[in-house]
């Protein structure tokens, strides 16, 4: 079993998050921050729609940043924690480059140290083969406990999510094979993935297992609907000649041996007659 997931920023400003998890995939990563130029921070317009439908649609959710090497990484990450909406987001690290930025894996450990730091949750590491092996200069990925996100595209042809999956080999395509001594946990597969009811195209995910398996790994908050409260216990026998309780079982009104009528909310009298030995 897969489990289906896409990556989206105000370019897919728009899209409808309950068409999404109908047409099967589990939950996105939405973009938080940016930096242009290494300037001011620029908060996804979208991300705060995507987090809100993302709750209302009970999916999975993950933010991620394109840290940028022009600003402190502390500021960075005050900023993620500022604007991220709900602290138990985990926060996926974007390792790529973005002119001027050019990151090095020493960089990137950072921005991973000063999310823990903070108190946010670190979340994925995307960081492409390309990059890895080419600016990083193939680094070991096992000097931080994060989960691997890979990029491979093959001929990134326009398709259906799960179609587009197995026609680059499903879950012995190349963008399972591991580097830097990690074998990836989640594979981006595409970037021309169309959707129905949404006209654009989409980056694509894959996780080798099941929805509840992604869960455990800690890559996503989880929005699933919440588990209903369990049923009130019925409140305690009270002594009484007649009792009758209340239709969802939180009250009982008897009339006690003593000639008192009493209503009691558990064993707690919450009124009476005041008629005892009358």
């Amino acid at each position: 079993m897969n489990t289906y997931l896409l990556d989206i920023s105000d370019h897919q400003a728009g899209l409808d998050l309950a068409k999404v998890k109908a047409q099967t995939y589990a939950g996105v990563t939405a973009r938080l921050l940016s930096y242009p130029n290494g300037g001011a921070p620029v908060v996804d317009p979208s991300y705060p729609t995507f987090l809100a439908a993302a709750k209302a649609n009970h999916m999975l959710f993950a933010a991620y940043v394109l840290f940028h090497t022009n600003v402190p990484v502390p500021t960075q990450v005050a900023d993620a924690k500022a604007h991220i909406g709900d602290l138990t987001i985990p926060v996926m690290i974007d390792a790529e480059p973005d002119a001027p930025s050019t990151p090095s894996f020493a960089f990137i450990v950072s921005c991973y140290d000063e999310i823990k730091r903070q108190g946010l949750v670190p979340g994925a590491l995307y960081d492409p083969r390309w990059y890895w092996s080419g600016a990083e200069g193939s680094p070991n990925l096992t000097v931080r406990p994060w989960r691997l996100v890979s990029s491979a595209y093959g001929s990134n042809k326009v398709g259906y999510g799960s179609t587009e999956y197995a026609s680059l080999g499903g879950d012995a395509g190349q963008g399972w094979n591991p580097y830097g001594g990690l074998t990836p946990s989640i594979w981006q597969f595409g970037s021309q993935i169309k959707l129905d009811g949404y006209n654009g195209p989409l980056d694509a995910d894959a996780f080798r297992g099941s929805e509840a398996q992604l869960v455990s790994t800690g890559l996503f908050r989880n929005f699933a609907a919440p588990t209903p409260p369990p049923a009130p216990k019925p409140p305690a026998p009270v002594p009484g000649v007649h009792s009758l309780n209340s239709p969802d079982g939180t009250h009982v009104l008897a009339m006690q041996n003593d000639g008192n009528l009493v209503i009691y909310h558990g064993s707690h009298p919450i009124w009476s007659s005041g008629t005892a030995g009358k």
